[in-house]
């Protein structure tokens, strides 16, 4: 009796450190879904979260995500346009990779990054961007709603010669629209009130800033003097000559 309850311990034993050493099957942290970019000329991303977005002609188009029961994404086609709509905690990015057969990608907070053979891409957002990569021609638009907010509202108009105070509080939420490495020949950005950053000078070719009076600008270290063309933004105008990177 004695024996085999020994043995019997020992079996139990042994199931327990076999639990505790054997390879167990690792929770999924992604789940993939492909996209279909057939005809598609427009991808829009509804997200609180932040996005990656690569093009590349080599890879295939897929959209990565954090699985959860209490969130969802969504892929819809609504005509040449692929919509995907995202509830994702704003601390979990999607990535997605896409094939650069799309025009125009519309987003809101995004970090993109551009393989090669790109010959025209339009950004269309209403927060942050940074952009990694070569192009002909880019076009950022920034359509941030609380810009009109802010002009309209009666309290953000500075009073009693509150205009510095004014300038710091518009500062603080202004977005930024990175542009940080890669050869454009042609960049055009419009923006009413964010950050704009020209990382790079030098691989810049001919620069066109439509900048609202909020709006900033600045310029990395360059050997060249930048070919900036400098636009009152249509909804806010002023003398471009009055900006100062």
């Amino acid at each position: 009796m004695m024996r085999r309850t020994r043995l019997t311990f020992l079996a139990a034993l042994g199931l327990y450190v076999a639990a505790l050493l054997l390879p167990r099957d690792a929770p999924e942290t992604t789940a993939t879904v492909p996209l279909d970019m057939t005809g598609i000329d427009e991808l829009e991303v509804v997200s609180d979260s932040s996005v990656n977005v690569r093009l590349d002609a080599a890879s295939a188009n897929w959209l990565d995500y954090p699985p959860g029961k209490d969130h969802h994404v969504t892929v819809t086609r609504e005509g040449r346009r692929l919509r995907i709509v995202s509830d994702v905690p704003g601390y979990r990015p999607l990535d997605i990779s896409i094939r650069p057969t799309v025009g125009k990608l519309v987003v809101r907070d995004a970090s993109i990054v551009a393989g090669p053979v790109l010959e025209a891409m339009v950004v269309e957002t209403t927060g942050a961007i940074e952009w990694r990569g070569s192009v002909t021609d880019l076009t950022v638009v920034d359509l941030n709603p609380w810009y009109d907010h802010a002009a309209a509202d009666p309290a953000a108009v500075p009073a009693n010669g509150a205009e510095a105070a004014a300038a710091a509080a518009a500062d603080a939420f202004a977005a930024r629209l990175d542009i940080e490495s890669g050869r454009i020949q042609n960049l055009s950005v419009t923006t009413r009130g964010s950050v704009v950053t020209l990382a790079d000078p030098d691989t810049l070719g001919r620069i066109t800033l439509t900048l609202g009076q909020r709006a900033r600008y600045s310029i990395g270290s360059a050997s060249r003097i930048p070919d900036i063309t400098l636009l009152p933004h249509p909804a806010d105008a002023q003398a471009p000559e009055a900006k100062q990177p």
